[in-house]
């Protein structure tokens, strides 16, 4: 597993996110600069509203992705983890984890990698846990492998 190679993977997720939501809220600004006010005013506000709906949710995604690209520019790639924590890149016997504030997966030559926070239910299980530790989780049982 190379943590670098696989934040740079969740770096050009964000990225493209935050270029799209950019694309789509151009497209919203055009398309509310093109409505004009009809002799069926409903009809004019409800357009109104859905574009300003749309341009709130494509502004929150473009937040949030900024949100993640600030929290992988302070993620240091010299700290040595025995415990996990955030920040942590944590192989299990159930998959690979992002340990911190992103919630997407992507795609690595070794495999998927998710990204969860500590506040998901698996980030609460594997608080503190070190490599080779085994944890009930959900029917059966999860091993931690490997902590970086």
């Amino acid at each position: 597993m190379d943590k670098a190679q696989i934040l740079q993977a969740f770096r050009t997720k964000l990225e493209l996110r935050v270029t799209e939501a950019d694309h789509e809220l151009s497209l919203l600004d055009e398309a509310a600069a093109g409505e004009t006010k009809s002799s069926a005013g409903d009809k004019y506000e409800t357009a109104r509203e859905m574009i300003a709906q749309a341009r709130s949710m494509q502004s929150r995604l473009r937040s949030e992705a900024h949100r993640g690209l600030d929290w992988l520019a302070r993620q240091d790639l010299s700290l040595s983890r025995e415990a996990i924590g955030p920040g942590c890149l944590v192989s299990t016997s159930s998959g690979t984890y992002l340990v911190g504030i992103l919630t997407d997966s992507v795609q690595t030559a070794d495999g998927p990698v998710q990204g969860i926070t500590m506040a998901s239910p698996l980030g609460q299980a594997l608080r503190g846990k070190r490599p080779g530790e085994v944890l009930p989780w959900r029917q059966g049982s999860l091993t931690v492998l490997a902590v970086i």
